[in-house]
C-alpha cells in the first residue's frame, strides 16, 4: 500500500510564479548557487529580490564567485540588437566603464583566461606562493601595484612560468626570452662591475 504524503500548501503556485525558473536555475545549475535560506525557501527568494523590473532585466551578482544573496544581487537591464533597446556606442562605453568599476574581479578573471589560460584564483595562488614578490628580483610589490605583477609565459607553448615585476618582465622580453643572452648579460655585468 502506498503511503500518501501531504502536498505543500503552495503546490503548483511556485511553478507559475514569474521568478520560479530564475530561482530554480540559480539554485541548481549555477556553480555558487544562492544562499541556503533562499535555496530552501522560494518565497524568501521572491521577497529578497523583489519583482522583476521588466522583461529586459536579468538577475546578476555583484561578486560572481559568491552565492547570490540579499547583499549580492542586482537587476541588470539586458540589451540586444534589434529589440529597439540597443545601446549606442557611447552608451555601451559608459555601461562598460560602470561594469568594470562594479565588477573588477570579473573583468580581471576574463582577461587572465583570455590572455594566459588561467583564472584569477590561479593567479592569486601563484601570487601567494611567490610571497607577493617578483619571481626574479624578489622585490615585494606594494598594495597599489598588486595588480601589476605581470604573468610571464612562454610565447611558444603558452605555459605560465610565474609572476614578474614590470622591469623584470620587460628585461626578459628585450632579451627575446633567450637564456644564453641573459647569461651573457650577467657575465658582462660581473666582468665590468
Amino acid at each position: 500500500m502506498l503511503k500518501k504524503t501531504k502536498r505543500p500548501e503552495d503546490w503548483g503556485q511556485r511553478e507559475k510564479h514569474p521568478l520560479y525558473n530564475l530561482w530554480h536555475w540559480n539554485k541548481n545549475r549555477n556553480r555558487y548557487g544562492v544562499v541556503p535560506e533562499w535555496a530552501e525557501d522560494f518565497w524568501a527568494f521572491v521577497e529578497g529580490v523583489g519583482e522583476k523590473p521588466g522583461p529586459a532585466y536579468r538577475l546578476r551578482r555583484h561578486v560572481i564567485d559568491q552565492a547570490m544573496g540579499p547583499d549580492n544581487f542586482f537587476w541588470e537591464e539586458k540589451y540586444a540588437k534589434g529589440d529597439g533597446n540597443a545601446m549606442t556606442r557611447a552608451e555601451r562605453a559608459a555601461y562598460m566603464r560602470e561594469y568594470r568599476k562594479r565588477r573588477p574581479r570579473n573583468v580581471r578573471n576574463t582577461m587572465l583566461k583570455r590572455n594566459y589560460g588561467i583564472t584569477l584564483q590561479q593567479w592569486e595562488a601563484l601570487y601567494e606562493a611567490q610571497g607577493g614578490k617578483c619571481a626574479i628580483c624578489q622585490r615585494a610589490e606594494n598594495a597599489e601595484r598588486y595588480a601589476n605583477l605581470a604573468v610571464d609565459h612562454c610565447h611558444d607553448t603558452g605555459k605560465v612560468r610565474g609572476l614578474l615585476c614590470n622591469n623584470c618582465n620587460r628585461a626578459l622580453g628585450m632579451l627575446d626570452h633567450d637564456p644564453d643572452r641573459l647569461r651573457n648579460a650577467a657575465a658582462f655585468l660581473e666582468r665590468n662591475s
